[in-house]
């Protein structure tokens, strides 16, 4: 059993450190690739290495949709930070698309929208994201902050650009979608003093 526990920790230590014939040393030895989550892949470290890593890691068993890490999932930890090559991986070893993080809903739409990434809300999009599906009622978030039930297009209407709302709108956001306070896109615009022509657009 210590044997495979040690074959285990080499395996997260060869994660975190990006050395991929570590990785599959470890993996040939008999380590899980199960026990790798979220919290071990360090997907802010865009190297070829840690890319090829993460693949291997996929087609051995490490789950893509892993949801029980607090802080956050791979589809919005990557949408987050605008990985585009990292999120077409994790489509491709079937993640899902409209998965959301556990303590609060928020999906990887929601976060590509709220840190104004219009590529990354165009790839959710074209590949079947929920366009209107809410974060929980009243729940906390890391950055920190609340969510109040919100879709993609309220968080688009307190901030994001023009462009971004438009996409929204074209792959039919609702515009009459209400968050948990019962406040529409359009009350989220004029709360945060958007142009008029963003209200207008919103109406």
């Amino acid at each position: 059993m210590s044997g495979h526990a040690d074959l285990n920790s080499t395996l997260i230590d060869a994660v975190e450190n990006g050395d991929p014939a570590k990785v599959y040393r470890a993996i040939e030895l008999g380590a899980d690739a199960a026990i790798i989550t979220p919290a071990h892949i360090p997907p802010q470290q865009e190297t070829d290495e840690h890319y090829e890593i993460m693949r291997y890691l996929f087609s051995v068993g490490t789950e893509v949709n892993f949801a029980g890490f607090d802080e956050g999932i791979l589809m919005t930890f990557s949408a987050y930070r605008g990985q585009l090559r990292y999120l077409r991986l994790y489509l491709e070893a079937g993640a899902d698309i409209n998965l959301a993080q556990p303590m609060n809903g928020v999906t990887g739409l929601h976060v590509a929208v709220q840190h104004n990434l219009p590529d990354v809300v165009r790839l959710f999009l074209e590949n079947g994201a929920s366009v209107d599906q809410a974060c929980h009622e009243d729940a906390p978030t890391t950055d920190p902050g609340h969510v109040y039930g919100e879709t993609a297009l309220h968080f688009a209407a307190a901030g994001a650009d023009w462009v971004i709302i438009e996409t929204l709108l074209a792959h039919g956001a609702d515009r009459s979608a209400k968050s948990s306070r019962g406040e529409t896109p359009l009350d989220y615009a004029v709360r945060n003093h958007r142009s008029p022509d963003v209200q207008q657009l919103l109406s």
